[in-house]
C-alpha cells in the first residue's frame, strides 16, 4: 500500500510538474526569443502595412505579464492626416483562454508618457497630445472601463468612461465607413480651428484643466451621455480674450447644456450665463447677466462692430444688464438679444451723460433703444429721453426725442465752449425733436425741433421767452419765426426787433432777403431817447450751392450811446472799453459780405468802409478817420487808415488784427508824429511800459516831429497764459532838433528793432553833423540776466564827448564837472550795462581831443584810453602836450569806495610856462620880470588817493622824482628871493648870477595826506650847489623847508676875490606859495679854501 502510494504520488508529482515545467519553458523562451532583435523587427513588419509605419526599440512577452514595448514609434496615415505616435511604454495583458476565441482577448491595456500627434498636408500640427496616458480594463465581459488624460496647448485634459457592449467594440474598430457617415473635411476643418483656437490661448501651468465622465452604449450612440466642468486661464472666445472662464456641460439626448457659466473678461468685464444647443431643432437659447461694454458684446455675437455699433456712441464703463438670446437653424442672421441694460456713463457726439438705461433689442441687422433715458446729472435735472433706432445695415438713424438740458455745457463738451461763452445761462433749455431716418453726421439729419428758454443772458442781455423752431434738412439748418423778449434792467429798456422772410426759401431754395434792423433805447416814460444801432441790407441765401451773400449794406452807430447802453456788457468783454473807445459823433459804415459756401463757414468776409470824427482809441484823439476794413473769421484787416491825431499829428497805416493767433500788427506806417503815440497799439502792460522807456529821456521839439517810418509793428499775446506774449517793432526815424537828456541831437537817422520779450537792437544810429556821420549802435537783451552793449563807432566827425559822457550815466555827473573836453573832440567807446539795482556799467573807449583839462588845466593833443567797469574808472592817456612838455598818465577811480591810484610822467614841461599858470604872469609876486625864465621839467611819480575819507577832502599817498634843468635856478620861483638874500644887497636883484650858475635841481618827493615831502634835493652850480629838504601843505598852503649851500672847492683866489660871497649857509624858507620868506639860521660858517 505503502509503495502503491508512492508510485502514485510520483506520478502526480510528474503529471503536475510536467505542466508547469512546460510553461515555465514557454515563458524562457518568450522572454528570450521576444526580446531579440529578430522578434521585435518581426513583430514590427507584421503591425505595419500600407498606411502604416512601426518601430520598436524593446520588447519581452511573458505570459504572466503580457507584452511589454518600449520605444513604441508608429506612423499613421489617416483620412484626417498624418498621425505620429511616440510612446516611452506600452504594456498589453490578455485573457489567454479567449485568444483563439471569437470574445474580446483584451484584459488590460496601459500607455505611458506618450505623444500623439496629427499633421496636416504641409507637417504643421494639427493636434499634438502630450503626456498621453491611457489604460482600458475589461471589466466584466460586457463593459470596458477606460481612464484618459493628456496635455493639449497647455490644458490639461482627464476623463473616465465606461462602455458597455465591450464585445462589440472590435468589429467597431474593423468596419470602414462610409463617406455618408464620415465628412473628414469637415472634421479637419474643425480640428484645424480648435488647434487655432489654442494657439491664440496663454495658459498657466497646472491651472488650466477639462474633466469629464462619459458612459455610452457601443450597439447605441444614442444613449452617449456625458458630463463634466472645466477651469480655463486666458481662453480666447471668438475675437474676444477671456481672462478667466470656468462652467459645467452636460450631453443627454442630443441637448448639449451649458450652466454655471462664468466669464472674466478685461477691464472688469464679466458674464454669467446658462443655456441649452438642441442639436435636433437646430436651436440655441441662452440667459445671461453680467457686465460687458457693448464692443464686447457685438464681438461675441460675431457681429461686425464697425457696421453695428455707431461711431459717435462711447462707452468708458461696462453697462449692467440682464438679458436673452435665441438662434434659430443655427443661423446668427436670425440672432434675437434682448437686453435690459443700464449705464453710469456714456458718451454721445462727446456729450457726456452721467446715468443711462435702455431696453436694447438687437435684431434683423438693427438695434432698437426703447424707453430710452440719458441723464445729465444724477439728480436727473437734465434728461434726454425718447426712442432710437439705428439700422447697421443701411447706416441710418431715427427716433423721438424729448429733454431738458444746459446748452452751453453742450456746447462746451463739442468744443465751443470758449467760443461761445455768452451762452453760459442758457442752462435750461427745453426741446422737442423728430428724427427722420438719416445718416449719422449731425450735418445730414433730417429732423424738425422746437427750443424754448424762459430766462437766458448773453452779453450781459437778459432775454425772456426765447422760442427757435428749427428744422434741419439738406445739410441746412432753418430757424422759422424766431422770437424773444429782450429786456434790460438798467435804466434803459431795451427792445430788438427783426424780420427775415423765408416763404419762398423752402419752395425755391434760393431766396434774397431783406434784412432791416434797429435798436433804439427809451427811457422810462416809453419815449424813444435815440437810436443807437440801425441797419439795412440786402441778403442772398442759395441752398443748392449752398451759399450765403450780403450786399448794399449800410449801418450807422452812435458809440457813445452803444457804450452807455450796454456798459455792462461791454465791461465783460473789455473791463475799460469806455477808456479804450469813445465817440460823440456817429460812425457811418458801409458792408458787404462776398458769397461764401455754407459748408465752410469759416470763409466768410465782410468789408467795410468808415468815416469817423472826435473819437478816441485808448491815449489817442481821433479827429478825423477813415479807413477800409475787411474782416473774417480769422483776423480783421484795416487798410489805407488815415487819421489825424493828438496835437494835429498825421498818420498813414494798415492795421490787421489776428483772431486765430491773437495778435495786431501795423503795416506801411508813414507818420510825422512823436513815436511815443504808438503804445496805443501795446496792450500789454510790461511791454508799453519797455516802449516808453525807450523815450522817457527824449525830447522832441514841438515844431520838429520825427519822421517815421515802420516796416512792421507786431504785437501778439497767449490769451490761456498773459505772461506769453511778443511785441515787435521794425521801425526808422529821422530825427530833427531832438535831446537825448541834454545831449543835442541836431539831426540824425534811426534803425530800430524791437522784439520783446526778447531783445531791442538799435543799429545803425546815424548821428548828422558838419563835418560828416558819427555812427553807433546799442542792442537790449532782456532774456536771462538783462542787460545791454553798445558801440560808438570810430569817425572823423567831432563830437561833443562831455555832453555825451554826461548822458550815459548820472553818477558820473559830479565827477565829470571837474574835467573839460574841447567840444570837437573825437569818440571811440564800446560797452554793456546790466539791468540790476544799481546798475553795473562796463565801457571803455578812446578820446582823442584838442583840449583836456582836470580843474581847469588843459592838456593838448591828448589821446586817451579809458575802461569804467564795476564802479571803477581807468584811464591811460597815451599821449599828450602840456606846456610844451610830453606828458603820459594812467590811473583809476573807484567811485564807490572814492579811492583810486595814478601814474603821471612829465618830461620837457616850460617852466615859464608853468609859473604863468600856477603863479599868473608876472611871476610868483606879481612883479615883472626882465629876463625870461628858461628851463625844462621832467617829473616821474605814482599816487594813491582818497576823496571823502574821514572828513578829509583829498588824501594822497605816493612818490615820485622831480628834475629841473636847463634853468637859471636864481630866476625860479621861490628860489629867486633866496639869491636877492644871499646877495646881501650889494647886486641888484636881477644880479643873481653873481653867485655863479645853478641849472639843474633834482629831488624825491613823498605825497602824504595833504603834504607834499621833499626828503632831498640837490642841484649842480658854478660856485654855489644846495641842496635841502622840506615839505608842502596844499590845505593850509604852508611852506616849510630847510636850503644849504656849500661853496664849491675848485673856485680860485681871483673868483673868491670878485665875490662877495666868500662862506657857506643854511637857509629856512617859510611862508606860503604867494608869499614864500626866505630866513639865514646861521653866520659866516666857513671861508672856501682856494687850495
Amino acid at each position: 500500500m505503502l509503495k502503491f502510494i508512492k508510485k502514485q504520488w510520483k506520478n502526480l508529482r510528474f503529471y503536475l510538474l510536467s505542466p508547469l515545467i512546460a510553461i515555465l519553458i514557454l515563458e524562457v523562451l518568450l522572454r528570450v526569443c521576444s526580446s531579440g532583435a529578430i522578434f521585435r523587427k518581426l513583430v514590427a513588419r507584421r503591425l505595419s502595412s500600407d498606411q502604416m509605419q512601426c518601430q520598436i526599440d524593446w520588447l519581452r512577452a511573458s505570459l504572466f505579464s503580457g507584452v511589454q514595448a518600449e520605444g513604441l514609434r508608429l506612423d499613421l496615415n489617416s483620412p484626417l492626416g498624418r498621425v505620429e505616435f511616440r510612446g516611452r511604454e506600452a504594456m498589453c495583458r490578455f485573457r489567454l483562454h479567449k485568444l483563439f476565441s471569437k470574445d474580446m482577448s483584451l484584459k488590460n491595456l496601459r500607455l505611458r508618457n506618450a505623444e500623439l500627434g496629427l499633421l496636416n498636408a504641409e507637417g504643421k500640427h494639427i493636434l499634438h497630445c502630450r503626456q498621453l496616458a491611457f489604460s482600458a480594463k475589461l471589466q466584466n465581459s460586457h463593459q470596458l472601463a477606460l481612464l484618459l488624460s493628456f496635455s493639449q496647448n497647455g490644458v490639461q485634459f482627464s476623463g473616465e468612461a465606461l462602455l458597455d457592449n465591450a464585445a462589440e467594440l472590435p468589429s467597431l474598430l474593423t468596419r470602414k465607413p462610409t463617406d455618408k457617415e464620415y465628412d473628414y473635411q469637415r472634421v479637419l476643418t474643425l480640428l484645424e480651428k480648435f488647434q487655432t483656437y489654442f494657439h491664440k490661448c496663454e495658459f498657466g501651468e497646472n491651472d488650466t484643466r477639462l474633466a469629464f465622465t462619459c458612459r455610452a452604449d457601443l450597439r447605441s450612440w444614442q444613449s452617449l451621455e456625458i458630463n463634466g466642468d472645466f477651469d480655463l486661464n486666458y481662453g480666447q472666445l471668438g475675437p474676444v480674450l477671456v481672462q478667466k472662464q470656468r462652467g459645467r456641460f452636460r450631453l443627454k439626448e442630443q441637448v448639449f447644456e451649458l450652466y454655471d457659466l462664468v466669464w472674466i473678461f478685461e477691464s472688469n468685464e464679466q458674464l454669467q450665463a446658462s443655456g441649452s444647443i438642441d442639436f435636433k431643432s437646430q436651436t440655441v437659447n441662452a440667459d445671461f447677466q453680467g457686465r460687458l461694454a457693448p464692443e464686447t458684446l457685438l464681438r461675441l455675437s460675431d457681429v461686425d462692430q464697425q457696421k453695428t455699433w455707431p461711431a459717435f456712441i462711447h462707452c468708458p464703463v461696462p453697462m449692467s444688464f440682464t438679458g436673452r438670446l435665441n438662434i434659430q437653424r443655427f443661423d446668427l442672421q436670425s440672432l434675437d438679444l434682448q437686453l435690459d441694460c443700464s449705464l453710469r456713463s456714456l458718451s454721445i457726439y462727446d456729450s457726456r451723460f452721467q446715468f443711462a438705461k435702455a431696453n436694447l433689442r438687437l435684431h434683423k441687422q438693427t438695434l432698437e433703444l426703447n424707453d430710452l433715458l440719458l441723464s445729465k446729472d444724477y439728480r436727473r435735472n437734465q434728461t434726454v429721453s425718447g426712442t432710437l433706432k439705428w439700422d447697421f445695415a443701411q447706416h441710418l438713424l431715427s427716433g423721438e426725442m424729448q429733454g431738458r438740458i444746459n446748452l452751453y455745457e453742450l456746447l462746451e463738451e463739442q468744443g465751443w465752449g470758449k467760443q461761445l461763452q455768452e451762452l453760459r445761462h442758457f442752462d435750461d433749455l427745453q426741446f422737442k425733436a423728430s428724427l427722420q431716418p438719416s445718416e449719422p453726421e449731425w450735418c445730414k439729419w433730417r429732423m424738425n425741433a422746437e427750443l424754448c428758454e424762459s430766462e437766458a443772458q448773453v452779453f450781459g442781455l437778459k432775454l425772456e421767452d426765447l422760442i427757435i423752431p428749427l428744422s434741419l434738412e439738406d445739410e441746412s439748418i432753418y430757424i422759422n419765426q424766431a422770437s424773444a423778449k429782450l429786456k434790460q434792467d438798467d435804466i434803459q429798456n431795451l427792445y430788438l426787433q427783426a424780420r427775415i422772410d423765408l416763404q419762398e426759401l423752402l419752395a425755391a431754395k434760393e431766396l434774397p432777403v431783406e434784412i432791416k434792423l434797429e435798436l433804439r433805447n427809451e427811457n422810462q416814460a416809453g419815449i424813444e431817447d435815440g437810436q443807437i444801432f440801425s441797419a439795412h441790407a440786402d441778403c442772398r441765401l442759395n441752398l443748392q450751392k449752398p451759399s450765403f451773400e450780403l450786399t448794399a449794406g449800410r449801418a450807422v452807430v452812435m458809440p457813445e450811446l452803444l457804450l452807455q447802453a450796454f456798459q455792462k456788457q461791454f465791461d465783460n468783454l473789455y473791463a475799460s472799453i469806455d477808456k479804450m473807445i469813445a465817440g460823440s459823433r456817429e460812425i457811418n459804415l458801409r458792408c458787404r459780405v462776398p458769397e461764401f459756401n455754407l459748408h465752410q463757414p469759416e470763409t466768410w468776409l465782410l468789408l467795410l468802409q468808415m468815416q469817423a470824427q472826435d473819437s478816441r482809441f485808448r491815449n489817442l484823439q481821433i479827429h478825423r478817420l477813415q479807413a477800409e476794413a475787411q474782416i473774417s473769421s480769422q483776423s480783421a484787416h484795416f487798410r489805407s487808415i488815415e487819421a489825424l491825431v493828438n496835437q494835429d499829428e498825421e498818420m498813414e497805416l494798415d492795421l490787421v488784427i489776428d483772431f486765430k493767433v491773437p495778435s495786431l500788427r501795423l503795416e506801411n506806417v508813414v507818420v510825422k508824429a512823436r513815436p511815443e503815440l504808438f503804445d496805443a497799439f501795446i496792450f500789454n502792460e510790461e511791454a508799453s511800459h519797455v516802449y516808453n522807456q525807450i523815450w522817457q529821456n527824449v525830447r522832441w521839439e514841438q515844431n520838429s516831429p520825427p519822421q517815421i517810418s515802420i516796416a512792421e509793428l507786431l504785437y501778439w499775446e497767449d490769451p490761456r497764459h498773459d505772461k506769453n506774449w511778443q511785441l515787435k517793432i521794425d521801425t526808422k526815424l529821422k530825427i530833427a532838433n531832438a535831446y537825448y537828456k541834454d545831449f543835442p541831437v541836431p539831426e540824425a537817422e534811426v534803425s530800430l528793432l524791437l522784439d520783446l520779450p526778447e531783445s531791442l537792437l538799435i543799429e545803425p544810429i546815424v548821428l548828422k553833423t558838419e563835418h560828416g556821420d558819427i555812427n553807433a549802435r546799442m542792442e537790449f537783451s532782456f532774456r536771462g540776466s538783462p542787460h545791454c552793449s553798445f558801440e560808438l563807432f570810430e569817425s572823423d566827425a567831432p563830437l561833443d564827448s562831455l555832453a555825451l559822457l554826461k548822458s550815459i550815466d548820472d553818477s558820473w555827473l559830479g565827477f565829470l564837472e571837474l574835467i573839460d573836453i574841447h567840444p570837437e573832440s573825437k569818440v571811440h567807446c564800446q560797452g554793456r550795462f546790466d539791468f540790476t539795482s544799481p546798475m553795473q556799467l562796463q565801457i571803455n573807449g578812446n578820446i582823442m581831443a584838442k583840449q583836456m583839462g582836470f580843474k581847469g588845466k588843459q592838456l593838448q593833443d591828448v589821446d586817451c584810453a579809458w575802461n569804467y567797469d564795476k564802479d571803477k574808472l581807468f584811464w591811460h592817456i597815451k599821449q599828450a602836450s602840456f606846456y610844451d612838455g610830453e606828458v603820459q598818465n594812467s590811473g583809476y577811480f573807484d567811485f564807490l569806495s572814492r579811492s583810486g591810484e595814478s601814474l603821471l610822467k612829465i618830461k620837457g614841461l616850460s617852466l615859464e610856462k608853468t609859473e604863468q599858470a600856477f603863479f599868473g604872469q608876472n611871476g610868483e609876486n606879481g612883479e615883472e620880470r626882465k629876463n625870461s625864465l628858461t628851463g625844462r621839467i621832467d617829473l616821474d611819480g605814482k599816487v594813491a588817493f582818497l576823496q571823502g575819507w574821514a572828513d578829509s577832502p583829498l588824501y594822497l599817498e605816493g612818490d615820485g622824482h622831480f628834475k629841473l634843468q636847463e634853468a637859471d635856478l636864481w630866476q625860479v620861483p621861490l628860489l629867486h628871493n633866496l639869491g636877492s638874500l644871499l646877495s646881501l644887497g650889494f647886486f641888484s636883484k636881477d644880479k643873481g648870477g653873481n653867485l655863479g650858475s645853478i641849472t639843474e635841481l633834482e629831488a624825491d618827493y613823498t605825497l602824504q595826506g595833504s603834504r607834499l615831502l621833499v626828503n632831498r634835493f640837490t642841484t649842480d652850480g658854478t660856485i654855489i650847489a644846495l641842496h635841502g629838504e622840506g615839505e608842502y601843505a596844499w590845505d593850509k598852503d604852508k611852506l616849510k623847508f630847510t636850503v644849504k649851500g656849500k661853496a664849491l672847492k675848485n673856485i680860485n683866489l681871483l673868483s673868491f676875490v670878485l665875490k662877495p660871497l666868500s662862506w657857506a649857509f643854511d637857509a629856512e624858507l617859510r611862508g606860503s606859495i604867494k608869499k614864500p620868506e626866505w630866513k639865514i639860521r646861521s653866520a659866516l660858517n666857513k671861508v672856501f679854501d682856494t687850495d
